[in-house]
């Protein structure tokens, strides 16, 4: 699998991140269950699963169809209520540093207002994101939706009003912003091992910055060391963790060391907080699943790819690719498809003459 794959978000050039954050380190799981009219359910079981942290506990519901439990580490979770007499409903969700998770209807807290609403019984709903056997995340990207659009302005309005607050965070510190461009001019020069020295310096100079720590992660990565890029970007999460491009980054740190488990789960955090980029994030987890030799999900994923964005033209011959790696018989026209949708879109391509070597193959 060709480098160029694992594309990075650029963080070394581009300043995406927020002021400084409330010094929290946990937060509150809290909420109501209910069934389809509304009337609360006592006695219901809501068990949270953290994907990242590998944590798992379990709440019940009091008379009134609440439930609370402070200090809870923030993270990606997968929710699963039940209760007798009712079906199962299931959700993904991210607990954030300094929120509660509110799902009581008319709490201020407007960031995580949902509701916990339990289908009759013998009838069961997954909303959970993605896993390596069920890649399917709701497509957010149509224009011809005027919400959709219109959340997408508001999160490029802050987004450009975090990054000129970082800006001015990062100028206060004496010497921050050299160390940042050096660091980025040395991995561009591939000079990995001065990029990391450099970024390190920055995460000594301003360890309370996330943008240093991603920028050490881009430089770890830069230097195959994944566990190193793991932590560093993992840090940045803690302080920014609602930045798409932060989780995509851990992904590939993760999928380097072949962990699809943990990196599947922030490939899908990042897809969801900025679904305008989700092709990009597709991709890489498409690559990821082909370097990991998963050719099942990796044409699934190839297949969002394309159907995201059909003028990617690589997607088409890496989805043959995997279709290929399947070894299943029944597959030769859709084999053949991918390899002439490829070739059509760039008949001088990087794979191209292996392509014609794979369509001469599966047309015999």
């Amino acid at each position: 699998m060709p480098a160029r794959f694992f594309a990075s978000v650029a963080l070394c050039t581009v300043l995406l991140v927020l002021p400084v954050t409330a010094q929290i380190n946990t937060c509150n799981a809290r909420g109501m269950v209910s069934d389809q009219d509304q009337n609360p359910i006592a006695g219901a079981t809501v068990e949270f699963q953290s994907i990242q942290l590998g944590i798992k506990f379990v709440l019940h519901t009091n008379k009134k169809g609440e439930y609370f439990q402070l200090g809870v580490k923030p993270g990606f979770y997968n929710i699963s209520v039940s209760a007798p007499g009712y079906g199962t409903y299931q959700k993904s969700i991210r607990l954030e540093m300094g929120n509660d998770f509110t799902n009581h209807v008319g709490n201020t807290n407007n960031d995580n207002l949902h509701n916990l609403v339990l289908p009759p019984a013998g009838k069961n709903i997954d909303d959970r994101a993605a896993t390596t056997s069920d890649i399917t995340v709701v497509d957010f990207t149509s224009p011809t939706s005027e919400t959709r659009q219109s959340r997408e302005a508001k999160r490029q309005r802050e987004l450009q009003k975090e990054n000129a607050d970082t800006q001015k965070r990062v100028a206060k510190i004496k010497g921050l912003n050299e160390k940042l461009l050096m660091a980025s001019s040395a991995g561009k020069a591939g000079d990995w091992d001065q990029a990391v020295a450099f970024a390190q310096q920055a995460t000594q100079m301003a360890p309370d910055i996330d943008l240093t720590w991603a920028v050490l992660g881009d430089a770890y990565m830069g230097r195959q060391q994944p566990d190193e890029a793991e932590h560093a970007y993992q840090k940045a999460i803690e302080m920014r963790p609602n930045l798409a491009g932060y989780h995509n980054n851990l992904a590939r740190a993760l999928s380097q060391k072949n962990d699809m488990q943990h990196a599947v789960p922030e490939f899908v955090a990042a897809i969801k907080m900025d679904p305008f980029n989700a092709p990009r994030y597709y991709y890489n987890m498409a690559a990821a699943f082909t370097a990991a030799h998963d050719a099942d999900d990796a044409v699934k994923a190839w297949d969002e790819v394309i159907r995201l964005d059909p003028t990617k033209s690589d997607a088409y011959y890496w989805k043959a690719f995997n279709l290929n790696a399947q070894g299943k018989p029944a597959a030769a026209a859709a084999i053949s498809d991918a390899l002439q949708q490829y070739l059509q879109r760039d008949p001088d391509g990087q794979y191209a003459d292996a392509a014609k070597v794979m369509l001469q193959q599966v047309s015999r």
